[in-house]
């Protein structure tokens, strides 16, 4: 998962510079113009094509991870409820550079701020919990013996 977690990202990055500084690539790397920011148009990244790419797979990535949910009451074995816990995770991590590639560095105006706040939230006390989950069964066995 992490060699695509990091391939996924270098690609996010590529795209990112070839819409917003398309004169720091070589001509070889370059995209079709149909999916090129035009220069006018570099306060708003998230609507270009390419920015309406990155918060499509992002927003697919949050109804993904929203369904953990739903297969945690569905379950049959406990094996499939890891699987999904596991998915969950990276690919929530994944949608950091996606958010911010798309949103192209700037909060916006009021309502754009506060969905960043509250994505910001979201994204800082599920790592909060995900390092509780993995540090606290440690220190309650090792207090234990």
């Amino acid at each position: 998962m992490v060699p695509f977690c990091r391939l996924r990202n270098a690609v996010s990055i590529w795209l990112y510079l070839e819409i917003s500084r398309p004169q720091t690539l070589p001509s070889t790397l370059r995209l079709p113009d149909s999916l090129l920011q035009k220069p006018f148009e570099h306060h708003r990244v998230g609507g270009t094509p390419l920015g309406l790419i990155f918060g499509t797979i992002a927003l697919s990535i949050f109804v993904f991870a929203a369904l953990l949910g739903v297969e945690k009451n569905c379950a049959l074995a406990h094996r499939t409820v890891q699987r999904w816990l596991r998915a969950h995770i990276w690919l929530t991590l994944l949608t950091i550079p996606l958010v911010i590639l798309h949103s192209g560095f700037r909060l916006g105006g009021p309502m754009t701020t506060l969905i960043i706040i509250l994505y910001v939230v979201v994204m800082v006390s599920g790592i909060y919990g995900l390092v509780l989950q993995h540090h606290v069964p440690t220190v309650i066995w090792s207090g234990a013996g």
